[in-house]
């Protein structure tokens, strides 16, 4: 039984024998206690009344049922039938009562809890940001439980679009154009040595690359850009995954090209060297997607703390 349909049944029982406004659920329940005590005196001091204002009370209720409910002795009272018959009725709605207050209670409890929100973010996005994204809503929204996915760009956009998702840091992409942008991130030239100077674009034809399978979004930015510069790239190896490409620098395969905030700690170990894009310098432009349907004061919050660690993550 739905909770609703508990607090219906009680008020239809309740007005049913409540009809000539004497029968209330005060008069039920003094009587469920002159029942449960066998004594009128009894009852009185369980209820805090006068004896002669509980009598009152009872008598006005039997005159309104046009019945007996109690048999009085000098040892006490008991329930007649008809009373017996009335203490049921009597459980029963305390009891149907009871049940829905309970289940309202529970339902008060479920709905004040706040709603997960679900964040997707790419996956080159993800390896450096995941813990920071984690960490600082947490600090600016305790309470707000998060549940982070990393997942691929096309993926991300496609949840969007399904509207499976609260919000999305990724990549702009034609599938979302109303994404909120938040910076350009600019992109290295990975390697195990050299210096940190910028290095030109022309300058890629000399190197043994290791980079995404095409189709990638990567790859199809860096395929344009060596077409326009008339290069042919020596592409020594396709790796999916940015983790994957740096663990392929690092044993020595060759260079890549990654966003700063996958090699930050190597670099900073001087495991490895990044050197920045130019002429033309290699950047794509990071959004914030949210759920049109959403929380707009929520969506602002989540913007401000995701924008603030995105442009930090974005150069040495």
């Amino acid at each position: 039984m739905q909770p609703l349909q508990y607090i219906d049944r009680a008020i239809e029982s309740i007005y049913s024998l409540a009809m000539n406004r004497v029968l209330d659920l005060r008069r039920l329940h003094y009587f469920r206690t002159i029942a449960a005590f066998g004594s009128f005196s009894a009852a009185a001091r369980s209820l805090n009344i006068s004896q002669p204002a509980l009598t009152y009370h009872l008598r006005e209720l039997e005159a309104a049922l046009g019945v007996k409910v109690f048999e009085r002795s000098s040892k006490g009272v008991v329930l007649t039938d008809a009373g017996c018959r009335l203490d049921d009725h009597a459980r029963n709605i305390f009891e149907t009562i009871d049940t829905a207050e309970a289940e309202m209670r529970q339902l008060a409890k479920v709905r004040s809890k706040p709603q997960a929100v679900t964040l997707l973010v790419t996956h080159s996005l993800a390896v450096g940001l995941a813990s920071e994204l984690l960490q600082g809503i947490a600090r600016a929204l305790p309470g707000v439980p998060i549940q982070l996915r990393d997942e691929t760009n096309d993926r991300c956009a496609e949840m969007m679009v399904a509207n499976a998702a609260d919000f999305s840091l990724m990549f702009a992409t034609p599938l979302r154009p109303r994404a909120q942008p938040l910076a350009w991130q600019p992109l290295y030239l990975v390697s195990l040595d050299g210096d940190s100077s910028p290095v030109p674009f022309q300058a890629l034809a000399d190197e043994p690359l290791v980079l995404p399978p095409r189709g990638n979004m990567l790859r199809a930015m860096i395929d344009r850009a060596a077409a326009a510069a008339g290069l042919a790239l020596n592409v020594v190896a396709e790796i999916h995954g940015v983790v994957a490409r740096r663990q392929a620098v690092l044993a020595g395969l060759g260079r890549t090209i990654l966003p700063w905030s996958v090699v930050a700690s190597e670099c900073q170990a001087g495991n490895l060297i990044a050197r920045r894009m130019v002429e033309p310098a290699l950047a794509r432009l990071i959004v914030l997607d949210h759920r049109e349907t959403g929380d707009a004061n929520l969506a602002a919050q989540i913007r401000s703390i995701v924008g603030g660690l995105v442009e930090k993550s974005l150069h040495a």
